[in-house]
């Protein structure tokens, strides 16, 4: 007759108990039944036993029996039992119907929490397991405390660059943006055509007294690009012309009425120098 490989392991593990000759405790049963573990056995000494040094359970005078009905997992499916306060291990079993505890994935590793062994967490790409250790495993940085964690899965390479999308809907018009700032002053434009000469006036002979007012100055450095206004004219007099000289060829100058554009395109210091002529009529 061929067994299910099920009631096999439950016959295995209920019958099997890893004793020492010399033993006094003997498992009868060692399962999980409705969720929980169950072991049984008796013992011919003692008074107490222990499971995993985690759980005590009399041992009947009489009977001389024992039993645990615990909502508990042991690690890797195995029980060990200890009598009294003995570390001694009096026995030892597999559980039956037991499967041994996975990986608990807890999400981004985070420096608050503590983790337990088998503990899965993600880090700078990564993900790390947590290992077996007496010390208590907080703000134990994944990558660096290597007796607390292991690597389970490395970051993988950045991959190829995928294809362009499709170009998105036009987005709708913004705001009207600040004014700019005033430009430069342009060059002046070319002169007008002559216009149709105008009908003879009367004659009438006039004098003139004209007078020209101190220049005004302005010392340039190299490369500087100013405008410099001509001196205004005394009261009672009218600015007839005005222009502007310079100390070298090579300052550009540029004339407007009373006022003048000087470019100093050398290497040294130049002086602009702009000149008025006025005059009044004589009555």
């Amino acid at each position: 007759m061929r067994l299910h490989p099920i009631l096999a392991l439950s016959l295995f593990a209920t019958c099997l108990a890893v004793v020492p000759a010399s033993a006094k405790v003997v498992i009868t049963k060692s399962e999980i039944s409705q969720g929980k573990l169950v072991v049984e056995g008796t013992s011919t000494t003692d008074t107490t036993i222990k499971l995993d040094d985690a759980y005590t359970a009399t041992i009947n005078a009489t009977t001389r029996k024992f039993s645990f009905s615990k909502v508990y997992l042991p690690k890797n499916c195995i029980v060990t039992l200890k009598l009294g306060a003995s570390n001694a291990v009096a026995a030892t079993a597999v559980v039956a119907y037991c499967g041994p505890k996975g990986l608990n994935a807890m999400g981004s590793w985070s420096s608050s929490k503590v983790y337990a062994e088998n503990d899965v967490v993600t880090y700078a790409g990564s993900t790390w397991r947590a290992k077996a250790n007496p010390d208590a495993n907080t703000n134990r940085l994944p990558s660096t405390a290597t007796t607390f964690w292991e690597k389970l899965a490395a970051k993988g390479d950045t991959g190829a660059t995928g294809p362009q999308g499709p170009a998105g809907a036009q987005g709708a018009t913004g705001d009207q943006g600040p004014a700019g700032p005033q430009g430069a002053t342009g060059p002046q434009g070319p002169a007008g055509e002559t216009g149709p000469q105008g009908p003879e006036g009367p004659t009438k002979t006039l004098a003139l007294s004209c007078t020209s007012p101190t220049p005004t100055t302005l010392t340039q450095a190299p490369g500087a690009n100013q405008v410099l206004w001509a001196p205004g004219c005394p009261n009672n007099y009218t600015l007839v012309s005005s222009f502007c000289s310079t100390t070298s060829y090579n300052v550009a100058i540029v004339n407007y009425p009373q006022q003048c554009a000087a470019w100093n395109k050398t290497d040294t210091t130049q002086t602009t120098t702009a000149h008025s002529v006025c005059c009044r009529i004589l009555q």
